[in-house]
């Protein structure tokens, strides 16, 4: 009957098509129904973070028509518990969002927050504005490192050397807690000093293992002391090595920050110590 009167009627079967078309329409906006124009997820991850910034990227919005805006949201956590986040996948009471950046870029998939404490919790959502669909997106959550509590430094910070004279070169590490092993790496320039020798410095005298190579430029060293030792509390040598100068400049001692790598008696991973570079000059 009702298709009879549509026939008769054609201006009722006109309304009836945009009726039925704006019922389609609404239903695509609203969660959970099949909306082949809803705005896919961008994902957000964490690329990078250290004791002062947090380095954040995202999936790029790929329906490039209708964007407006990424915009990214931070809630700071204090000191919630991770492992009773992650257990739980709840969130602490004190959950709120604040807006720290807005990307009107499409392109612009990345974020350096520069505006973190050290030592603390902090959760991440990215929210995409496009189109006349809700905002999505997905969130993520980071801990900033705590900053260092022990060093690392050559001594004297300079060595100053005449040509074909050596001079012995000292790595100091203070305050460090309960130390039982270390790796690290020094690079300097081979056209300014040779490398002579390579001696474990006071604190490791009692070493269990000690290897060590010299390849262009760089000094690898790895020590362990015995495990009837307990781990070192404060500060000292921990190495020694001998430089002739063979050409008049200046060669950098640089850590190699990547390369370095700290334990406790257990195993455990020591936080990142801050450095000091040093250098020498031949003169």
């Amino acid at each position: 009957m009702i298709f009879e009167m549509l026939k008769e009627r054609p201006v009722l079967k006109l309304k009836a098509v945009f009726l039925l078309m704006f019922f389609l329409l609404l239903s695509c906006t609203k969660e959970g129904g099949p909306n082949p124009f809803r705005l896919e997820p961008v994902k957000i991850k964490v690329v990078h973070h250290d004791s002062l910034t947090v380095n954040l990227a995202w999936t790029k919005y790929r329906k490039e028509y209708d964007f407006k805006k990424y915009v990214l949201e931070r809630a700071p956590l204090g000191e919630w518990d991770v492992r009773c986040m992650a257990e739980t996948e709840s969130t602490p009471p004190d959950f709120a969002w604040v807006e720290i950046a807005e990307i009107e870029d499409v392109d612009d998939t990345s974020f350096l927050d520069t505006t973190v404490s050290p030592g603390y919790l902090y959760a991440y959502r990215i929210i995409l504005l496009a189109g006349v669909s809700r905002p999505t997106g997905t969130r993520v959550f980071t801990m900033t490192n705590r900053l260092s509590a022990f060093s690392l430094r050559f001594e004297p910070r300079v060595t100053w050397m005449g040509l074909g004279e050596s001079a012995m070169v000292r790595i100091y590490i203070e305050n460090v807690q309960d130390l039982m092993s270390f790796t690290l790496e020094v690079d300097y320039d081979t056209s300014i000093v040779k490398l002579q020798s390579v001696e474990p410095g006071e604190l490791f005298l009692n070493y269990e293992q000690f290897n060590f190579s010299d390849t262009g430029g760089k000094l690898w060293v790895q020590a362990s002391l015995r495990q009837d030792r307990e781990g070192i509390s404060g500060s000292g040598e921990i190495l020694r090595f001998d430089v002739k100068g063979v050409g008049k400049g200046d060669s950098p001692l640089h850590f190699n920050p990547s390369a370095l790598l700290f334990k406790d008696i257990l195993g455990n991973v020591l936080e990142p110590p801050n450095i000091i570079n040093g250098g020498v000059v031949v003169r």
